[in-house]
């Protein structure tokens, strides 16, 4: 420590930051007392949200797209689930539903085809394919009320 402080252009800062280290090594040093704030109440938790009223566009995205590739492969029931999905992800997605109504109608459940075609067009009333839609809802319907005329009979 001696040859720093000689040996040093400017002795005294040498010295300064010599006796430093040997504080710092030595003993801990005390920081002056900070002024203390008072505590702030930790914000609130957001409410959980129910596992029914999620809403996460990227996964209903890739449900949807999971349910094309499953109605491409042949596996209606496969499809109708990931599109059921994709619509628990993200309520007012359209498509889903009008894929539903293709999928149910390829099963042959007029019903729940006409449902969900019926719930595309209240999403979507202009959409560009919305006359062809309301010509598939006039089918089945039609098809419905002979099942149900013939079936009662």
């Amino acid at each position: 420590m001696r040859r720093l402080i000689r040996g040093s252009k400017f002795p005294l800062i040498a010295a300064l930051v010599a006796l430093c280290g040997i504080a710092a090594t030595a003993a801990p040093v005390r920081a002056h007392a900070q002024e203390t704030l008072p505590k702030q109440p930790a914000p609130p938790a957001p409410a959980p949200r129910p596992a029914d009223e999620t809403f996460d566009p990227y996964h209903a995205q890739k449900a949807l797209d999971i349910g094309e590739f499953y109605m491409k492969k042949g596996d209606v029931d496969a499809a109708i689930d990931r599109y059921l999905e994709a619509i628990r992800y993200k309520k007012d997605f359209a498509k889903p539903r009008l894929l539903l109504g293709e999928a149910y109608e390829k099963k042959d459940e007029k019903a729940d085809a006409l449902k969900y075609y019926k719930e595309y067009l209240q999403i979507l009333p202009k959409a560009p394919d919305a006359a062809k839609v309301r010509k598939r809802i006039e089918k089945l319907s039609r098809d419905l009320e002979k099942e149900n005329s013939s079936s009662s009979r």
